[in-house]
């Protein structure tokens, strides 16, 4: 697969840390929020299709890639290119490999973004509810 797994792995946990995703950012949240932290995880759970909140990044993203990247066309561009092209097909790897990263990381902190937005309207409305 052109998309380097060890670099979007690494940046995937930043995205998930950093939008306040993970079980510890969750934990705090529910808690200075008055919200269910059970019910704030299966929001990020259930809007990500995987069981996220608390399992490392490394064990969920490749499930999480093949739910979110339709590339299997490309992918399947890049490795024909590598085996009838042994020459161009490693000028054209790197390039490619690049490309399917950026687009991966992309694709994944558009989604992350989506999901924080889902449990900041959750806990607003939760806190507007508890309020009336």
């Amino acid at each position: 697969m052109g998309v380097d797994m060890a670099l979007t792995a690494e940046e995937t946990h930043v995205y998930f840390t950093q939008l306040g995703l993970n079980r510890e950012s969750l934990e705090r949240y529910a808690k200075s929020s008055s919200v269910d932290y059970d019910t704030l995880k299966d929001i990020v759970d259930s809007a990500l299709g995987i069981k996220a909140v608390g399992v490392s990044v490394i064990r969920w993203l490749p499930s999480f890639l093949v739910l979110l990247l339709p590339l299997t066309a490309a992918t399947a561009a890049e490795e024909a290119a590598k085996t009838f092209l042994p020459i161009i097909g490693s000028v054209i790897a790197v390039p490619l490999s690049f490309g399917s990263t950026y687009l991966a990381l992309t694709l994944i902190l558009d989604k992350f973004e989506k999901v924080a937005i889902e449990v900041n309207k959750f806990a607003a409305e939760s806190i507007c509810t508890a309020c009336t």
